[in-house]
């Protein structure tokens, strides 16, 4: 689906209003740059929320604002959150906490079309992307408008959509359990005991010579003594061999296997 950017106008009592060309995104949080909005409407979050977009790269978000009015053709409406993202190209990103209180929604080739609360049809006009310059808020009637410079792109920047704030963060703490400096980490809590035994104590086991060359063999051992270091592992006293590892000069894949009962 193409972007789609429609022409709205963002009301802050006090200052003059200003016109935008915020983006629909349905997958996204409501989000726009710092100067969209005078200071005093932002509020620090404690903590930061980090969000992660299709850069797989993540973004710190340090402020929030609240019941921020926006005018769209005639009809005034509330944002009610939008977060402070620094956008390379574009201004305000609507997103489906906004748009999920104005479906159905109907597109066409020159209007986004919502359904207000009173079942009225509302028309946003769709427009190119503007990108404003950074330009101070004028303080006077909202009834004013405050004519903004346009930022001219000589060049395409790849766009960063942010997923929900809400989703994110949840996954993030799950992942946070997984991957980190320490890989046995909640490791007692997990752990699982496993007892092998042979169905004939008195057969001999043979297999094939492991395939492995010195570096293999140096690398293995010292991943044996950090476990063993760690008592992850116990030394094995059984006369039987029995392979921990596969070794076959891709030892550096074989990290993070729990072995039990070996013998070098």
């Amino acid at each position: 689906m193409p972007k789609i950017y429609i022409l709205a106008k963002i009301i802050v009592e006090g200052y003059y209003n200003r016109y935008y060309t915020p983006m629909m995104d349905t997958g996204a949080e409501a989000n726009m740059r710092h100067n969209c909005l005078p200071e005093s409407k932002w509020e620090k979050l404690k903590p930061p929320t980090v969000v992660t977009g299709f850069n797989n790269e993540g973004s710190m978000i340090t402020y929030k604002a609240r019941n921020i009015k926006i005018q769209i053709w005639d009809k005034i409406l509330t944002i009610e959150e939008i977060y402070s993202y620094e956008f390379t190209n574009k201004d305000i990103l609507l997103g489906m906490p906004f748009l999920d209180k104005l479906y159905p929604h109907i597109i066409t080739k020159i209007h986004w079309w919502f359904t207000t609360p009173c079942k009225q049809k509302l028309g946003a006009k769709r427009v190119n992307n503007k990108i404003r310059k950074t330009t101070p808020w004028i303080k006077g009637s909202e009834k004013i408008t405050q004519k903004l410079e346009n930022i001219i792109q000589s060049n395409h920047n790849v766009e960063i959509i942010i997923f929900s704030i809400n989703k994110i963060k949840l996954l993030q703490d799950k992942l946070e359990l997984l991957y980190n400096d320490n890989s046995y980490q909640g490791w007692e809590k997990h752990k699982t005991k496993i007892k092998i035994e042979l169905i004939d104590e008195n057969s001999i086991i043979t297999q094939k010579p492991l395939k492995y060359n010195f570096n293999d063999l140096t690398e293995f051992k010292m991943h044996i003594k950090e476990l063993l270091d760690n008592k992850y592992i116990q030394e094995s006293n059984s006369k039987h061999t029995s392979p921990a590892f596969i070794v076959n000069k891709h030892s550096e894949q074989k990290k993070r296997k729990k072995p039990y009962g070996y013998r070098l």
